[in-house]
């Protein structure tokens, strides 16, 4: 790569982290999976959650999330029913007082609600600690890497 072509690159991805970042609460990074949540539905409501704040899209079509994921739509459509389904997310829908247009938007309300009982139940020692085991022989993670 000559310099140019390394300048241009570089300017590139300034550009794009210039974007800015998706503030993802770090209770769901810590408990999505004791709620039962796939990572690919947790993948989901990342997605959701930068669409809303960076964009301003907060009812993004099946297609808009599907490009940014590694599932087809039909995968997405079932993992955004599950999620409906199970309480995490609701849709909401309104009618625009200024323009009189109907939308619609996800609602992450209720994942926050589960997310605050499982911090607090954390708090108080009301859940399982799961403990961490390695495969017999190994001292630590560190040598369970160094053998690999």
């Amino acid at each position: 790569m000559n310099d140019y072509d390394k300048l241009l690159l570089q300017h590139a991805l300034a550009a794009g982290m210039g974007e800015g970042t998706a503030a993802v609460p770090v209770l769901l990074l810590k408990h999505y999976r004791g709620l039962k949540l796939s990572d690919g539905e947790a993948m989901l409501l990342v997605h959701l959650l930068s669409f809303t704040e960076k964009e301003h899209k907060p009812f993004p079509t099946i297609e808009e999330i599907q490009l940014r994921m590694s599932a087809p739509a039909d995968k997405v459509v079932a993992a955004l029913q599950k999620l409906v389904k199970n309480g995490f997310v609701l849709i909401d829908e309104g009618t625009d007082p200024l323009s009189g247009k109907k939308f619609e938007r996800y609602n992450l309300a209720p994942l926050y609600e589960k997310l605050a009982e499982r911090a607090a139940a954390e708090l108080e020692g009301d859940l399982p600690v799961r403990p961490v085991t390695l495969s017999p022989g190994k001292d630590d993670l560190y040598s369970a890497f160094e053998q690999e």
